[in-house]
């Protein structure tokens, strides 16, 4: 979250030199009235870890840079503020006009990973609520103007929501008087932290760096109290009590993840004879797809997790209301494995959200159906008496079908998410996937699927 000496601390630290030797993505940062000094500053700090370079252009020339010139660029963000289009003779004139060039630009660069950001509701209203719904209304026009960025998002152009962001700080503070008027920013600096967090989080999420599951403790986390002493029906009672309306909403935030095809998984300290209760309770059993329920340090509970799902441990992220447990995961894993604490605050679904954890691009019916598929797997692995009579079970099919629009989105997440379908690291853009058949090379997309469903992999074939 955000602290005031960030852009300080960035300064002083030394720019992280990339691996010459190593393949790299190239981000272009374009710039409209909005000035974005900050931001690439911010974006060259949060990606050091990361193969992108990452070049801005010049002030209010991205129609230039981007129209009348073939920008050759892996990636491009668009940024724009609604306060410097309000300068102009006519507000609701330029609104327009960069709506449509960005229309322009994304026709332009069909293969290119565009972001573009929304436009924020002012911080003032001339005559007040009436601007919501008078057709020339400074909030109509804004509302309007991002209704039609929010049309072009698909498979290759991403929305950065700094209307929402400009929400979260709060109009107040997210407008600066000083940045707006001396130097052109769109916002303050605050405002600028999470307009850079968030983008961070679409390119990370685009190079296959969100994580993919979460395993939860249970007392006092995901239900409020502990269930071995209380029961079911206790437990349900105080869930309903306003004071506990935090574990509903965290057990609001683990169904939406579950559905968007993170994996859910529970441990706890706890008699394995607790689950004949906690089934009581609706949503449990459906929801984690596996139950470590024992008195084994939590650490290994989330090791044999990770192993079931086949993941790194680093892929998920430990939730837990007892710093004691949070800080044995941290000694025994290292400081590197995520975890969270549940604090019975709101402060637990920011740092969930602006972390990136979950940032999610696309959502494919791959993603949808792998909760459910990982679950029938588990069950049909539990009634077959030996591996064989599993595996026969399954009927796989194995089909092969051409790279087209509309298995790309897939194909991409899977290469540059897993090593598993991309040994030598290589990072994919559509672009370059459309290079390689320019070039002669065959693109083929793979579906392994049976009685339990199907995944897409992807492989590269050179005919010559």
């Amino acid at each position: 979250m955000y602290k005031e000496d960030y852009f300080q601390m960035i300064r002083k630290t030394a720019k992280v030199e990339k691996n010459k030797d190593a393949e790299s993505i190239h981000l272009f940062m374009a710039m409209g009235q909005t000035a974005n000094n900050h931001l690439v500053k911010a974006m060259e700090y949060e990606l050091a870890d990361t193969p992108i370079e990452i070049t801005s252009g010049d002030f209010n020339r991205y129609w230039e840079e981007l129209l009348l010139e073939d920008k050759q660029a892996d990636a491009i963000h668009i940024h724009e503020s609604s306060f410097q289009l309000y300068l102009a003779e006519d507000f609701e004139a330029a609104v327009w006009q960069y709506v449509k060039q960005v229309e322009q630009i994304c026709a332009k660069y069909p293969d290119t990973l565009l972001i573009i950001n929304t436009l924020e509701y002012l911080p003032f209203r001339p005559t007040g609520n009436l601007e919501a719904v008078d057709e020339q209304g400074l909030v109509t026009i804004i509302r309007e103007a991002n209704t039609r960025l929010f049309a072009l998002a698909d498979n290759h152009i991403k929305i950065n929501d700094t209307n929402y962001i400009a929400n979260f700080v709060g109009l107040k503070h997210y407008f600066d008087t000083t940045m707006l008027y001396h130097f052109s920013y769109g916002s303050s600096l605050e405002g600028q932290y999470y307009c850079a967090q968030s983008l961070r989080n679409i390119l990370k999420a685009w190079l296959g760096k969100a994580k993919k599951g979460i395993i939860s403790d249970l007392d006092n986390t995901y239900w409020p109290g502990i269930i071995g002493d209380k029961g079911a029906e206790m437990i349900q009672a105080n869930l309903q009590e306003r004071k506990n309306s935090n574990h509903r909403i965290y057990q609001k935030h683990l169904k939406k993840l579950e559905a968007a095809g993170i994996f859910m998984a529970a441990a706890s300290k706890n008699d394995a004879s607790i689950s004949t209760e906690a089934k009581k309770l609706a949503d449990f059993d459906w929801l984690f797809s596996l139950k470590q329920l024992n008195w084994l340090p939590k650490s290994d509970n989330l090791q044999a997790i990770a192993k079931k799902w086949n993941i790194n441990p680093r892929d998920t992220i430990f939730i837990d209301d007892n710093q004691r447990e949070l800080a044995e995961i941290k000694a025994t894993l290292g400081e590197e494995q995520p975890t969270l604490h549940y604090n019975n605050q709101l402060d637990l679904f920011y740092e969930l959200e602006w972390r990136g954890y979950f940032e999610k691009i696309s959502l494919t019916e791959t993603d949808k159906a792998r909760n459910n598929n990982f679950k029938k797997i588990e069950a049909e692995l539990a009634s077959s008496t030996d591996l064989t009579s599993f595996l026969q079970s399954l009927q796989i099919e194995l089909t092969y079908e051409a790279f087209t629009e509309a298995n790309e989105a897939r194909v991409i997440q899977l290469l540059n998410k897993t090593n598993q379908f991309n040994n030598n690291k290589t990072i994919f853009t559509l672009s370059k996937l459309k290079a390689l058949e320019a070039e002669g090379k065959k693109n083929h997309s793979s579906k392994l699927s049976g009685s339990l469903g199907g995944r897409r992999d992807h492989l590269c074939r050179d005919p010559r």
